[in-house]
């Protein structure tokens, strides 16, 4: 379990710093549980609300029915199925 996630993101033009308590929650989950507003509809891989460009780290995607196989080799991810993998995460909800 990675302790203490640092998490850059970018939305709707705006940069926001914070630090997650652990990785037991997908990101999407642990930043709403922060008051931030971040776009998601189904929660479960299949609309691509969610779906943000991995600028730095790593995370592990679990369930994905929206992205394709070169999507994801160009780093974009789903937020609402994705779980931190390592301390530094960036990611960008503007750039898809």
């Amino acid at each position: 379990m990675v302790e203490a996630v640092n998490i850059e993101f970018q939305f709707n033009g705006e940069v926001f710093h914070t630090v997650l308590p652990d990785n037991r929650n997908k990101i999407l989950q642990s930043l709403s549980m922060q008051n931030f507003k971040v776009p998601f509809s189904c929660k479960s891989g299949i609309c691509g609300s969610c779906e943000c460009q991995l600028l730095e780290g790593d995370v592990e995607l679990l369930e994905n029915e929206y992205l394709t196989e070169r999507e994801e080799s160009q780093g974009k991810i789903l937020a609402c199925m994705s779980f931190a993998l390592s301390q530094n995460i960036k990611i960008d909800f503007d750039k898809i």
